[in-house]
C-alpha cells in the first residue's frame, strides 16, 4: 500500500480528473443506479423480516399512503431521525416506496438526479427505518457536501474508485449508528436476524455510548467506519465498473476530437481536466465523511486521525487478493485482480490525460 496520498494519486500523471458526468452521477454510491445493482441489497433478506401486511400496490407518489406515514413517524422518534427528516423536507428530497425497485436487487435507493429516496414496501418496518437512514445519509452527501457536483467532475479512476468507496462505508456506518442511537433512545432491541450485520456494529457502538447518546470519534472509526470498508468486497465489480465506464466515456471524447481535429473540443477537456480537484482538495472533501451528525466542516473519524498512510489505505481494503466475479463461463484464473484492473485504468487515463494536455 503507498504510504503517502500523493502515491496513490500521483498528480503528475493522474493530476485530474477522468470521467464522464453522466456516467458518474446517475448513480449515489453504486446503491442508487437500477443499472448497478447494490447498495444493501445485496445481502439476502432473511424471511422474518418481511412484514406481509404492507401492501406491495402503494402508489409511489402517493406521499399521504399510510405505511409512508408510519414509516416517518415511527424514524421520527429519534433526535437523529427527526432531524433527518427535516433536512430531507429543506432539501425537497421525496421519501416514497415502490416495489418495482425489487427487480433491481435493491431494497432501497437514492438517485441524486431527482433527489428521491425510494423504498421496498414489503419489507419490515424496522428494515425501512434502518435503510432509510443509509439513504437519507446519501441525500445529505449529496446536498450538503456536494457529491454530485464532484461526481460530475473528471477524477482519476483511483480518485473515482475511492469516491464511491468513502460515500458507502459512511453511509453503512451511520446507519449502524442511527440504529445505536435509536435502541439508546428508545430502549428497543431488534431482534438479530434484522440485517444482522448492521446490528452487530450498533451493538457495538450502542456499549460505547456516553449518557448522551455520543460515540468517541476513534471509537466510531474503528468499530464502524473500518469494518465496513471491509465489508465492501460485494461493491468491487460495480465500482471498478463505474471508473471503468467513465474512462470508456473519456477515450470517446479524446478520439472524436481527434478525428474531427477540432481545437476547441480539445481545449473543452482540457479545462475539464484543470477543474479536476488536486490532492489536498480532494483528501478535504473526503474527510468530512465519517461523522455521527448532520453537521459539515466539522470534526469527523476521519479529521481526527493523524496517520494518513490509514487514510490512504481505506479505498482498498476488501479489495486486495480478491477476485472480480468473472463473466459467466470465464475461468477466474484469468482475471485479473481488482486492484490490477484499476492500475490498468489508471494507465489509460494518464495517457489520455497526457494526450490533451499535450495538444494545448
Amino acid at each position: 500500500m503507498p504510504k503517502r496520498l500523493s502515491d496513490i494519486f500521483n498528480l503528475k500523471s493522474l493530476i485530474l480528473a477522468a470521467g464522464l458526468a453522466a456516467g458518474g452521477a446517475q448513480a449515489m454510491a453504486a446503491d442508487v443506479s437500477p443499472g448497478d445493482d447494490g447498495g444493501m441489497s445485496k445481502r439476502p433478506l432473511p424471511a422474518s423480516v418481511i412484514a406481509p401486511h404492507y401492501s406491495t400496490h402503494i402508489k409511489p407518489q402517493d406521499p399521504d399512503s399510510p405505511a409512508l406515514k408510519l414509516l416517518k413517524a415511527e424514524f421520527g422518534r429519534t433526535p437523529l431521525g427527526r432531524a433527518l427528516l427535516e433536512f430531507a423536507d429543506k432539501q425537497n428530497i421525496t421519501i416514497k416506496f415502490d416495489a418495482s425497485i425489487a427487480a433491481t436487487n435493491n431494497y432501497a435507493q437514492y438517485v441524486p438526479e431527482n433527489s428521491t429516496v425510494t423504498a421496498r414496501p414489503d419489507l419490515s418496518l424496522e428494515e425501512q427505518v434502518m435503510y432509510l437512514a443509509h439513504e437519507l445519509r446519501h441525500g445529505w452527501q449529496d446536498k450538503a457536501l456536494g457529491y454530485s457536483e464532484l461526481n460530475a467532475k473528471r477524477l482519476t479512476p483511483m480518485q473515482r474508485f475511492s469516491l464511491q468507496r468513502y460515500v458507502e462505508a459512511d453511509a453503512h456506518a451511520f446507519a449502524a449508528f442511527f440504529w445505536a442511537d435509536r435502541m439508546q433512545c428508545l430502549g428497543v432491541q431488534p431482534v438479530a436476524d434484522h440485517a444482522g450485520y448492521e446490528l452487530a456494529l450498533a451493538h457495538q457502538l450502542q456499549g460505547k455510548m456516553d449518557g448522551q447518546g455520543n460515540v468517541a470519534l476513534a471509537d466510531y472509526r474503528d468499530l464502524a467506519l473500518l469494518p465496513y470498508f471491509d465489508h465492501l468486497e460485494n461493491y468491487n465489480h460495480r465500482h471498478i465498473a463505474m471508473a471503468s465506464r467513465a474512462v470508456d466515456g473519456f477515450r470517446a471524447e479524446v478520439k472524436a476530437a481527434q478525428s474531427e481535429g477540432l481545437s476547441s473540443a480539445f481545449n473543452r477537456l482540457a479545462a475539464d481536466i484543470a477543474a479536476t480537484p488536486d490532492d489536498a482538495a480532494f483528501t478535504a472533501w473526503l474527510r468530512r465523511l465519517g461523522g455521527t451528525d448532520l453537521r459539515v466542516n466539522t470534526q469527523t473519524g476521519f479529521t481526527d486521525q493523524a496517520d494518513t498512510a490509514l487514510l490512504n489505505d481505506y479505498p482498498f481494503r476488501a479489495l486486495e487478493g480478491r477476485d472480480v466475479m468473472p463473466p459467466l463461463g470465464a475461468a477466474s484464473a484469468v482475471m485479473p485482480q481488482p486492484k490490477a484492473r484499476l492500475e490498468r485504468l489508471q494507465a489509460i487515463d494518464a495517457k489520455q490525460r497526457s494526450f490533451i494536455l499535450g495538444r494545448n
